[in-house]
């Protein structure tokens, strides 16, 4: 009988109230571990027990708080479940209990032997045992270092859709996917990559790309660069090796186990944008169209997929706007896929003292190390704390933005907005931009990033980047 059947069992014996017992199993189903849910059956079963034992004694005097045969044998499947290592001191008080009452009965104190007297002696073990159990599971235990190409293949075996962070430049980031994408284990496990730096206007032309067609380098690296983003971010050289290690991946796979590579952002025709708004009509749908994407074309058909993206599309509760997901705009890309019933695994990137500070040789850990976090001291940890104390805002239509108090700030575990955190160093330089001789070397390229940039409205110091990047390359 599998964990979820003997909880239903469970608290269709001892719970009066169908709707907590099912809030619980939902509740499970959603997001919660194994200890949670039996701890939750735990309290039902101690506190239900009179009405479930008098439940299969209609014919019998009612029994105010017993331990009857069904509920010696209930609670041992309970601590079977939730403290395993417990039984030990069960036995070393039941061991005890029949020393008590062998000294009690020489005693002459009959009473202490009766069913009732070890009824009184055994309730309390047990109940002693789980509340021990419980405090234990309370303490949060350092987190674990795990190779990360290790850690993230685990995760396929359990999910279908896993989220890394990156996306948005650094060598490092691109360095991690190859070496996903080339481990021997992966084909097959992952069968699409889901990129941030690439857009699904292009699919086809990608298809073609990855299944090896002949292809001019003016063509494919328009999957990248006409993204929503109208800046440079998509632009690096790191996103073209990508393209073409991937490529040069399927060559040497059988047709089963090639790697699709989906562009996860929305279809913008740059051609007919000429305002802002039209450019913010677009990237407003970001989240909502890739997690779409992902249900569609990934979930549906059984596949499953590795989604590269930055780390702030994968909260399961925006901190932006305190955590209040009430609004459309609230929603995260792992927001929307869990209201579809689809439970990613998802990895958020860390760096900075505060996670050293509360665990202090994650200091020596390397850089991109993988751990889990529920139940760790970084789980338990404030997700702002490790994401940074930014402003927060209620959301009063869709250009209305109302800053939210500090002190109003709700707090958030970061176990319950992610699984695991990719450890990316004390600190962490920003990425220079770094764009090809090859892209600065096409005429059209600066005035068309240049042009987009000043579209967006985004600050000036986007545009002396680029401009900065391209004269890198010429040799005045």
């Amino acid at each position: 009988m599998s964990e979820p059947r003997v909880a239903i069992t469970l608290l269709q014996a001892f719970c009066r109230d169908e709707a907590l017992a099912g809030d619980i199993l939902e509740e499970f189903e959603l997001r919660q571990s194994r200890s949670w849910l039996w701890r939750q059956v735990a309290v039902v079963v101690l506190f239900g027990l009179p009405y479930g034992i008098n439940r299969y004694r209609p014919a019998r005097r009612p029994m105010p708080m017993p331990i009857g045969g069904v509920g010696v044998l209930a609670l041992g499947i309970l601590v079977t479940f939730v403290a395993p290592g417990a039984w030990w001191l069960i036995g070393a008080g039941a061991a005890g209990g029949v020393v008590i009452g062998g000294v009690m009965v020489l005693a002459g104190r009959k009473r202490a032997l009766t069913r009732g007297g070890r009824r009184n002696i055994l309730l309390p073990l047990i109940v002693a045992a789980l509340a021990m159990d419980v405090a234990a599971q309370a303490q949060p235990r350092p987190a674990v270092r795990i190779d990360p190409v290790d850690g993230i293949l685990e995760a396929f075996k359990t999910h279908q859709v896993v989220m890394l962070p990156g996306g948005h430049g650094g060598k490092q980031g691109y360095d991690l996917l190859l070496r996903i994408l080339r481990d021997p284990r992966t084909p097959g496990l992952v069968t699409d990559v889901v990129v941030e730096f690439g857009t699904s206007r292009y699919q086809d032309m990608i298809d073609r790309f990855m299944r090896g067609e002949a292809m001019p380098h003016s063509a494919i690296r328009r999957a990248w660069q006409d993204t929503p983003n109208p800046g440079v971010t998509h632009d690096n050289p790191y996103v073209e090796e990508f393209y073409h290690a991937v490529r040069a991946l399927n060559a040497g796979l059988p047709a089963g186990k090639r790697y699709r590579v989906l562009g996860g952002e929305p279809p913008i025709d740059w051609d007919n944008v000429v305002t802002a708004a039209d450019v913010r009509r677009w990237t407003v749908r970001r989240d909502s169209f890739t997690a779409d994407l992902i249900h569609r074309d990934v979930v549906e058909r059984g596949r499953r997929a590795l989604v590269v993206y930055g780390p702030a599309h994968f909260p399961r509760k925006e901190v932006l706007t305190n955590y209040d997901m009430s609004h459309w705009q609230a929603q995260t890309m792992t927001s929307l896929l869990e209201a579809a019933g689809i439970r990613p695994f998802v990895i958020q990137s860390d760096s900075g003292k505060s996670a050293v500070e509360l665990q202090p040789d994650i200091a020596s850990w390397p850089v991109m190390s993988f751990t889990l976090i529920r139940g760790t001291v970084l789980g338990a940890a404030d997700f702002a704390l490790l994401n940074g104390q930014n402003d927060r805002y209620a959301i009063r239509g869709v250009d209305d933005f109302v800053k939210i108090p500090k002190e109003q700030h709700k707090p958030m575990r970061m176990e319950d907005q992610a699984d695991a955190i990719l450890w990316m160093g004390v600190t962490r330089p920003r990425d220079p931009i770094l764009l090809s001789r090859e892209t600065c070397a096409d005429p059209g390229y600066l005035p068309m990033r240049l042009a987009r940039i000043a579209l967006a409205g985004l600050p000036p110091g986007e545009a002396e980047a680029a401009r900065r990047a391209c004269a890198a390359h010429d040799p005045k």
